[in-house]
């Protein structure tokens, strides 16, 4: 009899590589990780991290979608998403060009 040795379930650390750039970028003091991709993959990382440690986890995303990737660009809507959290927190220190 020939069977498939198969986790019953998978990490999801080891299979997104978003998911272990933001917790990386987490560990940096006064860091704000930003995703760029469409809402689902930010919301599900987003969710597996607050449900992992238990409180409440600071993300963004810009919430791209393939029309918008395509009509405006993936570079304007970075430029937008930053400046958005930049004009939310107050941030005056930070410039984007």
């Amino acid at each position: 009899m020939n069977t498939v040795k198969k986790p019953l379930q998978v990490n999801p650390i080891k299979h997104s590589q978003p998911m272990g750039a933001a917790l990386a970028f987490m560990g940096v003091k006064n860091c704000l990780p930003l995703m760029h991709g469409s809402k689902g993959c930010a919301s599900f990382t987003k969710v597996f991290l607050t449900s992992h440690y238990n409180e409440p986890i600071a993300m963004y995303n810009t919430s791209v979608i393939d029309i918008t990737a395509v009509l405006e660009g993936g570079y304007e809507t970075i430029l937008k998403a930053v400046e958005n959290k930049i004009n939310k927190f107050k941030l005056t220190y930070l410039t984007v060009t």
